[in-house]
């Protein structure tokens, strides 16, 4: 079987147990009372990384080669620091312009979590996303397009990466860091390149949202209220939309130095030497998962609007 077709089919699994894999869980959850973190880092390991696991054992892959377990440069990894928080700013803007159209539930996950120390919540949110989706993401899904060129891969990574989280209001932002996240892995061939993004990212949105929620109650009722006035909406797209284009323009500009840092895996930018050749029975029948995942996520996206 071609390995788009395989980690396609992977994919499709990886959706199914997002939305039933609750039901798998509720015999345990009869004997261990889970509360919405013990749930977050329970889903995240038995969803993500155990179908790795399964994924690695059938499919007989090197696990190094696979999830690209190699060494960053101390410059690269210092670039990709400064692409990580320069990121932010672009998905503030991307995530200002879906709160138009659904509204931002991702704050309510944050809220029932308030009441762990920072470290905790952050080991939850950040440590453990990047760990766990970067490992299947960015491991597993990105080796099955080894064989396609470095954009087409970006592409069909991030997209599928915002189909994963089944959240209209993180759709915009995920299918763009996705894109960020696989040029990085591909640039350096290794997946701490995309773990650290991922971290700096996810980490600093929580670190923000605990200080947020500890403001006194006068102030944040002030501040939603404000959130939630179109004019102001409007002015916060606009301002973040000429922060997020200097930032696009740095990020372009040190990823461009990421690639002179890296000339020794330039085997990434290319074709990869892949000897498998899609033909078009091949290429369709690779299709086949995804668009069913797809039709999948917008049922569930009819549902919540």
């Amino acid at each position: 079987m071609k390995k788009p077709i395989r980690v396609n089919i992977f994919f499709l699994i990886l959706i199914l147990l997002q939305i039933y894999g609750g039901y798998l869980l509720k015999p345990i959850a009869k004997v261990i009372k889970f509360n919405t973190a013990s749930l977050l880092l329970t889903t995240q390991i038995l969803f993500l990384i155990v179908p790795v696991i399964i994924y690695l054992i059938v499919t007989r892959q090197s696990i190094k080669e696979t999830l690209r377990f190699n060494r960053l440069k101390i410059r690269s990894a210092s670039l990709i620091v400064v692409m990580g928080f320069l990121f932010i700013p672009v998905a503030m803007f991307l995530s200002q312009i879906t709160s138009f159209f659904f509204y931002n539930n991702v704050q309510d996950v944050f809220k029932k979590l308030q009441n762990l120390p920072l470290g905790l919540m952050i080991g939850l949110v950040a440590l453990t996303p990047a760990l766990c989706e970067e490992i299947t993401m960015r491991g597993v899904v990105l080796s099955g397009y080894n064989g396609s060129k470095i954009w087409k891969a970006a592409l069909i990574n991030g997209f599928l990466f915002g189909i994963l989280h089944l959240n209209p209001p993180q759709f915009l932002y995920a299918f763009v860091l996705g894109v960020m996240l696989a040029y990085v892995v591909r640039i350096t061939n290794s997946i701490f390149a995309s773990m650290i993004i991922h971290f700096i990212f996810n980490g600093t949105n929580t670190a923000m949202s605990w200080v947020v929620m500890r403001m006194s109650s006068d102030v944040l009722k002030k501040s939603q209220q404000n959130a939630n006035n179109v004019t102001v909406k409007i002015m916060s797209v606009v301002f973040l939309g000429v922060i997020s284009a200097i930032a696009v323009v740095a990020i372009i500009t040190l990823m461009k130095e990421l690639i002179k840092d890296n000339k020794g895996n330039n085997i990434n930018l290319r074709l990869e030497g892949s000897s498998e050749v899609m033909l078009v029975k091949d290429k369709i029948i690779a299709a086949v998962p995804i668009i069913i995942s797809v039709v999948i996520y917008f049922l569930l996206v009819m549902k919540k609007i």
